[in-house]
């Protein structure tokens, strides 16, 4: 029977490998949201943790905790370092730890911030950043860099980099006053810190003496850190803050306090908070996905359905040789079920490898855009399960054309 199938699908070889791709297709769409959306899930919850609130300028949570976290987009204003201090004090704040943002390196961000950094902020598992060469910055004028930017730029320890002014890099944006030394390179981490320089908030100040709204008014070539006074090198502002309760019981009544504080206009975000709503907003996009997938897949089944009914007319004579030479019309039945089976097999096959190709992709755009890192896998139980009730279904189709068979008269087809 298997080859008799094998001989009655390569007749019409052309409508069979349409069928299949149809239903490969809808697989693969079916199977790749849901992958593409754990990938994205696990790559934004392992970018922080042990952060309990991120506090900016007032402005929509997500918009917060895309450009402080993720370095998507740009903050639409800082807070100031007294409203930074006042927090600090608070009973029920345990440290907070500041950041400003708006430069870059050769497409890479920059972040400002203390060394405290280095020990507060938690990325995948709780782990603290550790480091593959090096040390933190305890200088104005020193850098560390994540894995990918020393990788992509070819930067070891001791090299020096000039930093530019905003995330554009145009020419004329470039802080060449100063250099930075290159002290410290980062473990790889999976999450976008691999992307990006981390400088001192003072190293920060010391670069953009002698500019206003963007452009350079004064150039200090030529003069040593030495030479600024240390008053111009305090920080006024920062773009936003990551802090740390003494106690979790405590949070939603922070949050609160921050929301209302009175002395400057904040928004105070829980970063799981703020990644949920995410999701759920994308959720609509999933499954609306998610419905076109099925539609296409019950397109597909009822093509096969119906590519098998009309391909009877013409075997009727086929079908009537192969009873007179003995076959049985159950095995006829059986044959017409093999076919739509190898069809469906086939393009679950067709699914698992586009599958890993899309998966490849979607990590590729999440690394680069992101700078996550996604496990690789080849397929899960629940992508196999899910592959199976679709080969069933397709198994399934094929019962009314072989209903349509085994009652077929064997004088049909000697008319």
């Amino acid at each position: 029977m298997l080859g008799l199938a094998l001989t009655a699908l390569r007749s019409r070889l052309a409508i069979s490998l349409l069928v299949g791709l149809s239903i490969c297709a809808s697989m693969v769409l079916l199977l790749s949201v849901d992958r593409i959306k754990q990938a994205a899930e696990e790559g934004f919850a392992q970018s922080i943790s042990g952060v309990d609130l991120l506090v900016g300028a007032r402005t929509g949570e997500l918009d917060l905790l895309l450009y402080s976290v993720f370095h998507v987009g740009q903050p639409v204003s800082n807070i100031t370092t007294q409203t930074a201090d006042d927090i600090r004090t608070l009973p029920m704040v345990d440290w907070v730890v500041p950041i400003s943002l708006g430069d870059s390196h050769k497409g890479y961000r920059v972040t400002a911030t203390t060394s405290e950094y280095f020990e507060k902020v938690k990325l995948r598992n709780e782990q603290l950043m550790t480091f593959s060469q090096g040390r933190a910055f305890n200088g104005l004028n020193e850098v560390v860099i994540g894995s990918e930017v020393a990788n992509a730029l070819n930067y070891a320890l001791g090299d020096k980099v000039y930093l530019s002014h905003g995330a554009s890099g145009l020419p004329g944006s470039t802080h060449d006053d100063f250099a930075f030394e290159v002290v410290g390179i980062l473990e790889p981490t999976g999450t976008p810190t691999d992307r990006v320089l981390l400088i001192d908030l003072q190293g920060f100040e010391l670069i953009h003496l002698g500019w206003k709204s963007g452009s350079k008014l004064m150039s200090l070539k030529g003069k040593s850190v030495d030479q600024i006074p240390a008053e111009l090198l305090e920080s006024k502002s920062v773009t936003a803050l990551y802090v740390g309760a003494k106690s979790r019981l405590q949070l939603l009544r922070l949050k609160r306090s921050l929301n209302d504080y009175n002395q400057e206009a904040l928004s105070a975000v829980l970063p799981g908070a703020a990644l949920s709503r995410m999701w759920r907003l994308m959720g609509t996009a999933e499954n609306s996905i998610k419905v076109l997938g099925w539609l296409v897949l019950l397109i597909s089944i009822v093509s096969m359905v119906s590519t098998s009914l009309a391909s009877l007319e013409s075997r009727t004579r086929e079908m009537t040789i192969l009873r007179s030479l003995g076959a049985s019309p159950l095995s006829l039945g059986i044959m017409v079920m093999i076919e739509s089976l190898i069809i469906s097999l086939t393009a679950a096959v067709m699914a698992v490898l586009l599958l890993s190709y899309v998966s490849a992709l979607a990590s590729g755009y999440l690394s680069s855009e992101f700078g996550f890192t996604t496990t690789q896998q080849l397929i899960s139980f629940e992508e196999i399960k899910l592959l199976m009730i679709i080969v069933l279904a397709g198994l399934l189709s094929s019962l009314w054309p072989a209903w349509r068979v085994y009652r077929q008269q064997l004088t049909k087809g000697l008319a």
